[in-house]
């Protein structure tokens, strides 16, 4: 067996090794996002060999490859034990890749809506501005009277971010961290939903974002929404 078939093995084990971690923690609505993000994942690698020139590169692209299965496992027993197993702390927002972020609360005693934050295929990208989707995954009970079912919804807000990198820390300080800045426009509709909007600010701070959300205040405080997630 030549190279490059052996490597597209190695691609083809990824991805069903992604397959049976999904089978085995079902995350509902969450597995929209997540299902063809680690299916991109795992294709964009598939034509790491062109640039490889010796062993080293051979190395760190089979590396890549074969990283992402088990970091996918442990991600999905995660977010499964959030949204099922009694005892744990609050479940936190999960960063799942730079431009991708989750949250799965607690589902046990009540339906509690589940959130994404990504950047989406066809938004904008240019210097400066960026184009991110907030979906909040919900499910509202069958109203009295019709029925016993319960209606699955996904909502995605369109986020309009705008910013540039910067550092934190004071200039004595050599333990900066890299820490994307960002004023962020969201729809009318989202701003009256205090509780996702809310969420909205730690989905970004996930991913190393600090938004600016200078549209909302808090009519009795005079303050926007809190800096620190839940938990």
């Amino acid at each position: 067996m030549d190279l490059a078939a052996r490597y597209q093995g190695a691609c083809d084990a990824a991805l069903f090794a992604a397959e049976c971690s999904e089978d085995a923690y079902r995350l509902g609505e969450l597995d929209t996002v997540l299902k063809p993000w680690v299916r991109h994942e795992i294709a964009r690698r598939e034509d790491n060999l062109s640039w490889c020139d010796n062993s080293s590169d051979l190395a760190l692209a089979v590396g890549g490859v074969a990283d992402i299965a088990p970091a996918y496992a442990r991600l999905r027993r995660e977010l499964f034990s959030d949204l099922h197993h009694i005892g744990r702390p609050e479940p936190p927002w999960r960063k799942v890749g730079p431009t991708l972020a989750v949250r799965a609360p607690l589902q046990v005693w009540r339906r509690r809506p589940q959130y994404a934050l990504r950047v989406p295929e066809g938004g904008i990208a240019v210097a400066g501005a960026r184009t991110w989707e907030f979906t909040v995954f919900a499910r509202v009970a069958a109203e009295p009277g019709a029925g016993t079912g319960v209606t699955r919804t996904a909502v995605a807000h369109r986020v309009m971010a705008f910013g540039a990198d910067s550092r934190t820390g004071s200039r004595d300080d050599s333990r900066k961290e890299n820490i994307r800045e960002t004023t962020v426009q969201v729809t009318h509709e989202l701003e009256q939903q205090r509780e996702h909007y809310e969420e909205l600010t730690y989905g970004f701070g996930v991913l190393g974002i600090r938004a600016r959300f200078a549209a909302l205040y808090d009519p009795d405080a005079g303050q926007g929404p809190a800096a620190s997630p839940p938990g």
